[in-house]
């Protein structure tokens, strides 16, 4: 980042860290180089507190609350987001919408809960890291990207998966009349 470049708060994507053991951690160290917002579910303290990484936030079922805080007791101030009956992307979602994040990371060992991501207006903008796939909500039902020939790019459907080829320029383009995931090959 050069020197003259303002960063607001919350403007930079915040990280959220449901489960991360099928994804490489050189990935999540990509998305920190930007400092977000991390929110990390309680089975994931760990794995940043080994690191030395400062969390922000901890989802976490309200039972465990006198646990979680002594784990992150020299993580201080750290936002506590307890559930009980809501799930904990649910809770997350509610805390980046009450403070105005506007763009979302999730890392997950699941997409199943994808689909309905798409009616929630905020984060206005959603990319959920699966295995070795980004996951992008594309709300304006349009998008346009070169890739590189070895970049494997899918329309998740309701009914399934459907694999997109590029064009003779490498263009993937795709037009529809709603709001759409689209998953590209992270780099190896």
């Amino acid at each position: 980042m050069s020197s003259h470049h303002i960063v607001r708060d919350n403007q930079e994507p915040a990280l959220l860290v449901l489960e991360a053991s099928q994804i490489a951690f050189e990935v999540i160290e990509e998305l920190l180089e930007w400092s977000p917002s991390i929110i990390v579910h309680e089975s994931q303290i760990e794995l940043f507190l080994f690191r030395g990484i400062k969390i922000d936030a901890v989802i976490f079922e309200e039972a465990n609350r006198d646990e979680i805080i002594e784990k992150v007791k020299d993580q201080l101030p750290v936002h506590l987001l307890g559930y009980q009956s809501e799930s904990p992307l649910t809770r997350a979602l509610a805390f980046l919408q009450e403070k105005n994040h506007g763009y979302v990371n999730i890392i997950t060992d699941s997409i199943d809960f994808i689909n309905p991501l798409k009616s929630e207006e905020k984060p206005k903008n959603i990319s959920v890291f699966h295995q070795n796939f980004r996951w992008s909500l594309v709300r304006s039902g349009h998008f346009e990207k070169w890739v590189a020939k070895d970049v494997h790019v899918i329309l998740l459907e309701d009914k399934g998966q459907i694999v997109l080829n590029a064009d003779k320029e490498n263009m993937i383009r795709i037009s529809k009349p709603q709001s759409f995931w689209i998953g590209e090959t992270l780099k190896d």
